[in-house]
């Protein structure tokens, strides 16, 4: 017998979201330096000081932009995560009256499919996360 469905590792995306807002951290230190960079530009003079502070502006833009897209992808993230784990909650809750009562509280093994909680219990050789 084939199952069909999708299963969604909840941990990957919490770590693409850790990942996501580091990468935001490092790029908000960034902007820091720029911005001091930025400031010391003004003391070179006519001719490199203009270029200068177009580089900075034009770094300082882009950084500004790249900082708000990867935060926006941690919160999306994040939020898609708590989404889908709050929903497979609701499903379970709203399921568990209409299977068999040794059925209830199945173990969810790391395929995402659920067992006979009688026959496949967790131990030291299955893990598993129990429901």
């Amino acid at each position: 017998m084939t199952l069909q469905g999708f299963s969604v590792n909840l941990a990957i995306l919490r770590s693409a979201a850790a990942k996501w807002g580091e990468l935001a951290e490092d790029l908000t230190a960034a902007r820091t330096r720029l911005r001091s960079a930025e400031e010391a530009s003004a003391d070179l003079g006519e001719k490199a000081g203009p270029a200068a502070q177009k580089y900075f502006a034009t770094w300082l833009k882009e950084t500004t932009s790249q900082i708000r897209a990867s935060s926006g992808h941690d919160r999306q993230l994040r939020r898609m995560a708590n989404e889908y784990w709050r929903l497979d909650e609701d499903a379970a809750r709203d399921l568990a009256p209409m299977v068999a009562w040794a059925d209830r509280n199945a173990i969810v093994l790391k395929n995402g499919l659920p067992v006979d909680s009688t026959t496949d219990a967790p131990g030291p050789d299955r893990p598993g996360v129990q429901r």
